[in-house]
């Protein structure tokens, strides 16, 4: 059951196409989570028209309202109109994406940014960037200093949530909603810089929430595994059905190219020759084999299994 930390909430009377909504599982971190947030806030073109949806497990209260109590008065201050702080019942880092798909169907913006507490946003006005893209079916890939080809803070649009009725299926969102938007060719790189603070990056953040987090792939055996049999069939899936909608609302006309996924399926277009060229530092092993798929559409462009 989630809580509300009813003190720390504002809410503004908004059409939700006027928002970015950003979304916030942290944990035991107060100080990074504050500056993680104000570095968002600091470099926007807009602060008012960016909603933060903030989420702590429910054994982290003290952290939790440790926090807000410091940012709340910033985020006022900065102009930010929409903001709320919750607890959830802890799930575990192996879920993950549950957070960010509960955060998500609170939030109202029309772009969903999954965000960390140990990320920090370098460039100014990257929301006018991300704006850029209204209408347009895509997952904006900010540039992160490892390059690598995921987009390891996803931009989502709103509809995603929509038709698949979650944000990731896997808790490795950034991985699982990447690979699916190579599959699709909806990977847009934009112009926006950010930094993770991570501690096998940078050195920061060397703590218990870093320590603790589980390895979520490498054993395919494990249908939990991220590249497992049953993860891969769910991801050509979840291809298929946005697949259907951006055929539906006519997204070939923002210059998506809707034979991309069909070539796919039939093992004619390796899904990953985007991702390769994304990944200058060969970060993924996605791009070292390509075996065709056990799938086909039918004439309704309907996956169905050979």
């Amino acid at each position: 059951m989630a809580t509300e930390l009813a003190t720390h909430k504002l809410i503004a009377n908004m059409s939700p196409q006027d928002y970015i909504s950003v979304i916030l599982p942290t944990r035991q971190r107060i100080e990074p989570c504050i500056k993680s947030v104000m570095t968002m806030v600091e470099t926007a073109q807009d602060p008012g028209k960016i909603e933060f949806v903030l989420i702590w497990d429910d054994d982290d209260i003290k952290t939790a309202e440790a926090t807000m109590d410091k940012l709340s008065p910033k985020l006022k201050d900065a102009g930010v109109n929409r903001f709320s702080a919750h607890t959830l019942k802890r799930l575990g880092y192996e879920r993950l994406n549950e957070y960010v798909t509960w955060g998500g169907k609170q939030s109202v913006g029309q772009w969903i940014v999954f965000w960390n507490d140990d990320a920090v946003m370098k460039t100014f006005n990257w929301d006018t960037e991300i704006r850029k893209w209204d209408g347009k079916f895509r997952i904006l890939r900010m540039k992160e200093q490892t390059e690598h080809p995921y987009s390891i803070f996803p931009v989502v649009p709103r509809d995603w949530l929509t038709v698949l009725g979650h944000l990731s299926y896997h808790p490795s969102s950034d991985a699982h909603i990447s690979q699916i938007a190579y599959m699709l060719d909806i990977m847009q790189n934009i112009d926006v810089t950010t930094s993770h603070e991570r501690y096998d990056i940078t050195g920061d953040n060397n703590d218990d929430v870093f320590k603790t987090r589980p390895k979520l792939e490498g054993n395919p055996a494990n249908p939990k595994d991220l590249n497992s049999v049953q993860t891969i069939q769910m991801r050509y899936e979840e291809c298929s059905r946005l697949y259907r909608y951006m055929r539906a609302t006519g997204q070939a006309e923002t210059g998506w190219n809707n034979k991309w996924f069909v070539e796919v399926v039939q093992g004619q277009q390796d899904p990953w020759e985007k991702l390769k060229q994304n990944d200058p530092n060969k970060l993924t092993t996605q791009g070292e084999k390509y075996t065709k798929p056990k799938l086909q559409l039918d004439n309704g462009q309907n996956q169905t299994t050979n």
